[in-house]
């Protein structure tokens, strides 16, 4: 599993792709990286999962919330 530093480099390099990528954009990456590939537990990803993660990250608040949501009620009925 990524650490939070880990996951904060990545985000942050990836928020460097994008055009003028102001301090708010990249928080926003960050935070979004941190609340989605946590989410998904202790999990070994490969480099294009946490590449699409970090994609997934760019999205507006909302739809990443939606997702993680979805992935708690998946979670949740693997468990049941």
């Amino acid at each position: 599993m990524l650490s939070h530093q880990e996951i904060d480099k990545l985000a942050e390099e990836y928020a460097q792709t994008w055009r003028d990528p102001g301090p708010k954009f990249i928080e926003s990456i960050k935070r979004n990286a941190q609340k989605l590939i946590g989410s998904l537990g202790d999990v070994e990803l490969t480099d294009k999962e946490i590449r699409s993660l970090l994609w997934i990250s760019s999205c507006e608040n909302q739809t990443v919330d939606n997702l993680i949501s979805a992935i708690n009620k998946a979670k949740a009925s693997v468990k049941a």
